[in-house]
């Protein structure tokens, strides 16, 4: 039993994706630094999001885009990483949360 602690999937994720937006604030992108944590960052959410399991393309919408959905910059960013496949998830994503 966890007291005062929530390790919810989408609370994990959250926290992933507000480190995400610390990194890109507190470090200048480049070559050198892309390798480390901003390439895995996009190979992830580009994995997440073309998932079989609805449930984990659900998580990395919920959990991570709409976190950075306040920040442009991050989600072209995003975008501009992704497969081919995950743009069409992101494009998708994009069209519902404009419509809520």
């Amino acid at each position: 039993m966890s007291f005062g602690r929530d390790d919810s999937p989408y609370l994990v994720f959250g926290d992933f994706a507000h480190f995400f937006l610390q990194q890109l604030q507190a470090k200048e992108i480049s070559k050198e630094n892309e390798g480390n944590w901003l390439q895995a960052s996009l190979h992830v959410i580009d994995q997440m999001l073309t998932s079989a399991d609805p449930e984990l393309e659900n998580l990395i919408q919920v959990g991570v885009l709409e976190v950075l959905d306040g920040h442009p910059d991050a989600l072209m960013l995003v975008k501009s990483n992704l497969s081919t496949p995950s743009q069409v998830k992101f494009e998708q994503w994009i069209r519902i949360s404009q419509q809520i």
